[in-house]
C-alpha cells in the first residue's frame, strides 16, 4: 500500500479536487486495482517517489481524505461604529467659528469626506476620562491634523508652547468645572 507523506499534502485545501483525483490513482496501483505498465511515465513517477521515501508503503491505506476538509477563509466584517453624535456636533462648530484653526490659524479641511476631518476637531478634556464632555462645543477646539496629532501624542512638547496658551488655559478651567 501507498500513502502520501505529510509534506506532500501542503496545498490540498487550496486543489482538493485534483488531490483526490491523484490520491484515487496511488490508492488503485497500491491496491492493485490499476495496472501500471513498467517503463511508463506513472510507474517512474510511483517508484521514483517510493525510492526517494516520500512515499512509503505500508500494510494500511489511511484515510487522509476523511481529515482534510476545505473551509474557506472567514470573511471579517468590519464592527459598525457607534453613532455619538460627535459628526453632527463637528459640522455646527466649523459653521459657527470658521473653518480656521483656533491655535495657529491656519485653514482647516471643508470636505467632510476627507478621512483627517475628524482629527481637526481636538477634545480639551480627554473622551475617555471625561465622557459626558464628548459632545460639549467648549470642550472642542479647532485644529490642524498635525496639532491634532501632537496635542493627543506629545504634550509634553506643547505645554510651555505660548500658542498652546489657549488650549491649556481652557484646560485648567474645565477640569476645575468637571473634577467637582
Amino acid at each position: 500500500m501507498l500513502y502520501f507523506d505529510n509534506k506532500h499534502l501542503t496545498g490540498t485545501t487550496t486543489n482538493l479536487q485534483q488531490f483526490k483525483k491523484r490520491y484515487k490513482i496511488f490508492q488503485d496501483i497500491s491496491d492493485g486495482k490499476l495496472a501500471v505498465a513498467p517503463g511508463s511515465y506513472l510507474h517512474k513517477v510511483v517508484m521514483d517517489r517510493v525510492k526517494a521515501g516520500k512515499i512509503k508503503q505500508c500494510k494500511k491505506l489511511p484515510n487522509v481524505l476523511d481529515k482534510v476538509v476545505y473551509r474557506p477563509p472567514a470573511v471579517t466584517k468590519k464592527p459598525k461604529r457607534k453613532i455619538t453624535g460627535e459628526r453632527a456636533l463637528f459640522r455646527e462648530i466649523i459653521a459657527e467659528r470658521g473653518a480656521r484653526s483656533e491655535i495657529s490659524g491656519e485653514p482647516l479641511i471643508t470636505d467632510e469626506n476627507n478621512k483627517f476631518w475628524v482629527n481637526q476637531f481636538l477634545h480639551i478634556l480627554p473622551k475617555s476620562n471625561y465622557p459626558e464632555c464628548r459632545l460639549l462645543k467648549e470642550n472642542i477646539m479647532l485644529g490642524t491634523k498635525e496639532e491634532h496629532d501632537v496635542q493627543t501624542k506629545r504634550p509634553d512638547k506643547i505645554k510651555n508652547s505660548p500658542k498652546w496658551a489657549v488650549f491649556f488655559a481652557k484646560y485648567e478651567e474645565l477640569r476645575m468645572r468637571f473634577n467637582n
